[in-house]
């Protein structure tokens, strides 16, 4: 993956600067600047939510309720609409603020959701596995096919119609920065494979253990959950060549690095740490009081 062949150190002098951390609890959605600390809650949500994710740009919010009913917010107006009543789930946001998301009733379609307009069906299928997208642009992402012989695949977003391609097996977790290279967990191995057309080549085996979730950075950076070489649960990362460090050793729920690649922020008994590298200890950044989502939970934006 380029420069995942190393971890972050230190803030990078002249690059961009953290970001903002956006979380989300049933107390509400709060959105942090990571450089100055400052926070503000965005918007308030109904109790019986469940799960949600904001945009790339912060300026929606997807959340889904206890019954499965489907709702955006806008962030800033605080307008929100519902997509559906019932048994649907967000999966995740495009870089250019669409939502792909899963109907978990009759033909369990896959759809794409534009905020300013117009709802489209990408892919009906009959599994109810549900997997998030793994983005390489704008218009493409790598999905598992659970009902294909457990294949990877890819989706194409054209105009008038979708196509979706199955190039291998394994569960895409991440991609690199430019998309040509994408992280795959195949049974208890974390493997990196080059993605040439419709094809995977070049793959080689990175971490062998029960591997969770997985997050690239900006830079190209490499953290990854997981319980390996029986060393237990943890947080690990790529540091030169293919040698890995564990930085935390406990369970991780999500992950994310911040924008300048030199902290990662994870999600752990209802909160969002902190963990600067190389050698930073953990500390609590999400409001007190707030008991971030399970999945998904937070997500780091411009």
């Amino acid at each position: 993956m380029g420069a995942a062949v190393a971890y972050g150190v230190g803030t990078l002098r002249g690059g961009p600067d953290p970001g903002r951390l956006v979380y989300a609890g049933r107390q509400g959605v709060y959105i942090r600047d990571l450089d100055s600390g400052e926070e503000r809650k965005a918007a308030d949500l109904p109790k019986d939510v469940t799960f949600g994710m904001a945009s790339s740009d912060a300026k929606w919010f997807a959340y889904a309720s206890e019954q499965g009913a489907l709702t955006l917010l806008d962030l800033e107006s605080k307008q929100s609409f519902q997509v559906s009543e019932q048994l649907s789930v967000p999966l995740g946001w495009s870089p250019d603020g669409r939502l792909v998301a899963q109907e978990l009733f009759d033909d369990r379609d896959i759809v794409l959701i534009d905020p300013n307009g117009g709802v489209r069906v990408i892919w009906s299928r009959g599994s109810l596995n549900v997997r998030f997208p793994v983005w390489l642009d704008s218009d493409l992402f790598a999905f598992f096919d659970e009902g294909n012989q457990r294949s990877l695949a890819l989706v194409r977003l054209a105009e008038s119609r979708s196509s979706v391609s199955q190039i291998g097996v394994g569960l895409p977790l991440a991609a690199s920065p430019d998309g040509k290279e994408i992280l795959i967990r195949r049974g208890k191995k974390l493997i990196v494979a080059k993605l040439e057309g419709r094809r995977l080549t070049a793959e080689r085996t990175l971490f062998r253990g029960a591997i969770g979730n997985t997050a690239v950075s900006d830079q190209g950076f490499v953290a990854f959950t997981a319980s390996g070489s029986g060393d237990g649960d943890g947080l690990w990362v790529l540091q030169s060549g293919e040698k890995k460090k564990k930085v935390l050793s406990e369970q991780v729920r999500w992950l994310e690095w911040t924008r300048d690649g030199s902290t990662i922020l994870y999600s752990s008994r209802g909160a969002v740490y902190a963990l600067t590298l190389p050698d930073g200890k953990p500390k609590r950044i999400s409001k007190k009081g707030v008991d971030v989502f399970d999945v998904i939970g937070f997500t780091v934006v411009p």
